[in-house]
């Protein structure tokens, strides 16, 4: 996991830490996977900077890779 969170690419490590909280809760039954972390904490896993978390964020929502309701994050299951 490390080193796919290394990547240059900010859309595929913050994909691959929700991948990750998907595949834990993978008994859940609903279409998509809350995520339990703030942006600040997904930088700080990620090592990028909020502002770019934040961005990286509103552009995997507007290809539908996960939605945001009330400030929450949603990934969506494949």
């Amino acid at each position: 996991m490390l080193f796919t969170i290394s990547s240059h690419d900010p859309t595929h490590q913050l994909q691959t830490v929700m991948e990750y909280f998907r595949q834990y809760n993978s008994s859940n039954s609903r279409n998509s996977v809350p995520i339990p972390l703030s942006r600040k904490q997904l930088a700080g896993l990620t090592g990028l900077r909020i502002e770019t978390v934040i961005r990286t964020i509103k552009k995997m929502e507007r290809q539908n890779m996960l939605r945001i309701e009330q400030g929450k994050i949603y990934y969506a299951k494949e």
